[in-house]
């Protein structure tokens, strides 16, 4: 569980039922599901959140949630965030790989 919930969650329902399939962006979002850190109450809140790995979400900087996942690997950018002034690093894919279709 925490591998999928590390790696692949990227909604959530009010519950906080998980939904694994759905791999696009927030604009994707399965009926009754949104994204993980878009549910009111969410018990990490109150606490700076940084991660990546939703790369067709790209990068986002919200208030308490810095995902810096920028699709490198699609041919975005590395992304890399100083967190004492919040400064943004990037530096384009040398390499991007054609992705696979979703389906």
């Amino acid at each position: 569980m925490i591998v999928n919930v590390f790696a692949r969650l990227r909604f959530c329902d009010a519950t906080g039922k998980m939904e694994f399939r759905e791999k696009r962006g927030a604009a994707f979002a399965p009926k009754g599901f949104q994204p993980w850190f878009a549910q009111p109450g969410r018990a990490s809140a109150d606490h700076n959140v940084i991660c990546g790995h939703w790369s067709t979400h790209e990068l986002m900087l919200g208030p308490n949630v810095l995902m810096l996942d920028s699709g490198c690997l699609w041919g975005g950018t590395l992304t890399a965030i100083r967190l004492e002034d919040r400064r943004v690093f990037q530096v384009p894919s040398r390499l991007p790989v054609t992705p696979k279709p979703f389906g």
